[in-house]
């Protein structure tokens, strides 16, 4: 579907601060003045060996949701997709 959802994935460590104990699912974050409902936290992982490059405390939104509050075509911006193969997938 084309529809564009307002939802997002947190880091662990994000959820962590802004949630506490509490479950982040189905409650809503503020990004630049948008209400986005969580509907997923990623697994902690912890920094690389150069100190960065985690998920620990990003927000990933969806392509469609993030062009209506950022200029994704902007080089600044970087964004980028992340795929996942299917088991037995190459």
């Amino acid at each position: 579907s084309n529809a564009v959802r307002n939802v997002c994935i947190i880091g662990h460590e994000l959820a962590r601060k802004l949630f506490e104990n509490d479950s982040p699912l189905g409650k809503q974050v503020t990004l630049m003045g948008r209400k986005i409902t969580v509907i997923g936290v990623a697994s902690k992982e912890g920094k690389d060996m150069f100190g960065g490059g985690s998920l620990d405390n990003m927000v990933l939104l969806t392509m469609n949701y993030g062009s209506t509050i950022f200029d994704i075509r902007n080089s600044m911006m970087f964004p980028f997709i992340w795929a996942k193969a299917k088991p037995g997938v190459k």
